[in-house]
């Protein structure tokens, strides 16, 4: 099913989606690894449903979980964060290249002229 997913900031991605239908408000949450409800993330990763992760554990608990997203990630090829910032670049990389307006810097240069 389509899905569009749009920030706070303007920012607007369109996609697919699974799971329970409607509109939301707030974050986009997947059930975790240690729950017993299936199907999980790391269920969608294997399946190839999911292209690109955001994941910001915030507690101990959530780390154990990080751990094992972040290896299912790498083993799907998938791309993958663990904060805002990174995620951000990420998607001004994804736009530069459907732009075709590509520019190499470092990151401290990046930083600079862009914050």
């Amino acid at each position: 099913m389509r899905a569009i997913l749009a920030l706070e900031d303007g920012s607007v991605f369109i996609g697919s989606h699974f799971g329970a239908t409607g509109t939301e408000v707030g974050e986009a949450c997947f059930n975790t690894v240690n729950e017993a409800r299936r199907p999980n993330i790391v269920d969608h990763i294997k399946n190839g449903d999911i292209d690109f992760i955001i994941n910001t554990p915030g507690s101990h608990d959530a780390r154990a979980d990080d751990i094992i997203i972040r290896s299912s990630a790498i083993a799907a090829k998938t791309s993958y964060c663990t904060n805002l910032a990174s995620a951000q670049a990420c998607v001004n990389a994804i736009e530069a290249l459907k732009n075709k307006n590509l520019q190499v810097c470092t990151i401290q240069e990046y930083h600079a002229q862009n914050l």
